[in-house]
């Protein structure tokens, strides 16, 4: 994590999609020419010490394989870079680092959730409701949010 990162619980991204520490996160396809995801990085120290840099930056981009796979979300950040705040999704999974916005705008990752997934939140989202941690409209603002994913 950079010095200036900050975790987040949640992120509602551009596409108006919500990603969730411990939700799922699902590949589209990879943007690069070869078809691997220009997004979607190994990383941590292992990626750090086995650089090369006569392959450059893109050596650690995730292959095609991940095309259509899911994984789980351990982590959601928000660092600021040149003045503008970006969003990473660090998967559990190998480490995997995901630059949402950017994954977004190509296809790299879907949008979406899964209605078990949407039923899922909103419970626990009426579990907040109960306990007075969320008002009523906030609850209602949830539930409409929600409502799309759920047949």
């Amino acid at each position: 994590m950079f010095a200036n990162a900050k975790n987040l619980a949640e992120y509602t991204a551009s596409n108006g999609v919500t990603y969730y520490v411990n939700g799922i996160l699902t590949f589209g396809l990879g943007s690069l020419p070869n078809g691997n995801f220009k997004y979607a990085k190994h990383g941590g120290a292992m990626a750090l010490l086995s650089y090369d840099r006569s392959k450059g930056r893109d050596q650690f981009c995730i292959s095609k394989d991940y095309a259509g796979t899911s994984s789980l979300i351990k982590i959601i950040e928000s660092t600021e870079y040149n003045g503008k705040d970006v969003i990473t999704i660090i998967l559990k999974t190998q480490s995997i680092r995901v630059d949402v916005e950017n994954a977004i705008s190509c296809g790299e990752i879907d949008g979406g959730m899964t209605e078990d997934q949407a039923l899922i939140q909103l419970k626990k989202e009426k579990h907040k409701l109960d306990l007075n941690l969320i008002t009523q409209d906030q609850y209602n603002a949830k539930k409409a949010e929600l409502s799309k994913y759920i047949k």
